[in-house]
This record gives C-alpha cells, structure tokens and sequence, in this order.
C-alpha cells in the first residue's frame, strides 16, 4: 500500500508536511498521547502585506520552464550513515568544528557540480532554511505556514572548491540568515523580505543564472 500526501503550499512546508506525515503514523499505531499540536504560525508572525495581482508570476513561468525544457533531469542520491560519517569527517575544520549531515551532503553535491565544469565563474548556492528555531525566541516546531527562508551561499572564480572551503561558505550564510531573527525589528523586516528573495531565486533560475537550489529544508 502507497499513502501520498499533498498540501497546498500556501498553507504548510515541507517540515509541517513531514511532521503531519509522522502525527498520522503515531496515531495508527495508537500513540495518541504523542501527538504535537499544530499551531497557526500566524499567530507568532507579523501580518502579510496585501498584495493582488492577476499578472502572471514568476512561480509559474518557472513551472512552465521546467515543463517546457527538455533538459531538466531528476536524480536520487542516497547516502548511508557510515559514508555521511566519513564526509562529515573530511569537511570538519578549525573554522566549522561539527558540520551537520546536510552542510556535509550539501557541500559534497555542490562541489562535484564545480567539478564537471557546469559553472566555471561565480557559484551560487540556495538552501531553503526552516526558521522556526532560529526565531528569539524560537517558534513552536510545528507551527503551521511557510516559515521557510533561503540563505544563497556565493564562491567567487578564484575562491577554493573543496569540501572545507565551501561548507565553511554554507556555514557562515547560514549564521548571517539566523542573525536576521534576533530581535522583533530585525525578524519582522527579515520576514518582509522572504517573498522578495524567492522571487530573486526564481528569476535567477528563469534567465538561466549559475545558481544551485537545494530542496531540503535545513533545520
């Protein structure tokens, strides 16, 4: 038997996705007293800035980018704990002392693109950031919405391309996105711009720009 689950985007990401994924396995196998509560993440956020318009946007001429363009492939990569161990150990520096499985796995599929010669100048790297955690004070885990930032990494043509250099350049992109969220001032101006830096990304993609987007959420 095969369970899908579909949500509109406008309403939940990926980590709510996940944890409903989870809430709905706890239940069947009768751990009703596990279950989390799902809180609106409207409640701890500043209210969105209206804005209508029946242009098309940019979301959706990136949609019939990837469905018109021949070229697009998808690819799975798995990897098992011993080898993300033994990465995690080859990225690990004075600069990041304890990289994550995802700086690591992250910095490995960025570096083999650098290699093959897809992008021979300046590189830049999106990692969409669930920020819940990254709030002061931190929001509920599974608050419900789009509480989802992207933190662009960016190596330079004469900038070193391995695993140390550029995981300490994930690193620090991603420290600068959670300083963002410190203060009530900072956090709800940094929200603001979510939207705006989405839209960055997807142009960014359209006009054919050397930029790589990660889909995993990095917590």
């Amino acid at each position: 038997m095969a369970i899908c689950i579909c949500v509109f985007h406008k309403i939940a990401d990926e980590p709510i996705l996940y944890g409903l994924a989870k809430a709905s396995a706890t239940t069947a196998r009768g751990g009703y007293n596990d279950l989390p509560e799902f809180i609106a993440a409207a409640k701890f956020l500043a209210p969105p800035i209206p804005y209508v318009s029946n242009k098309p946007t940019l979301q959706s001429q990136f949609a019939n980018f990837c469905h018109n363009n021949q070229r697009c492939v998808a690819k799975l990569f798995t990897f098992n704990a011993s080898t993300i161990a033994l990465l995690r150990a080859k990225a690990m520096s004075d600069d990041v002392l304890m990289p994550t499985w995802v700086e690591a796995v992250t910095t490995l599929i960025w570096k083999c693109v650098i290699l093959v010669g897809v992008d021979t100048g300046t590189s830049k790297l999106v990692n969409q950031v669930n920020i819940r955690r990254r709030f002061v004070p931190p929001l509920p885990n599974h608050c419900v919405g789009n509480v989802v930032a992207v933190a662009t990494t960016c190596k330079d043509e004469n900038d070193g391309s391995d695993l140390t250099t550029l995981i300490y350049y994930i690193r620090k992109s991603l420290s600068e996105l959670s300083f963002k969220y410190v203060d009530k001032e900072s956090r709800d101006e940094a929200i603001f711009a979510i939207p705006h830096d989405f839209m960055e990304l997807t142009k960014g993609q359209i006009l054919g720009r050397s930029l790589y987007k990660l889909v995993a959420c990095v917590v």
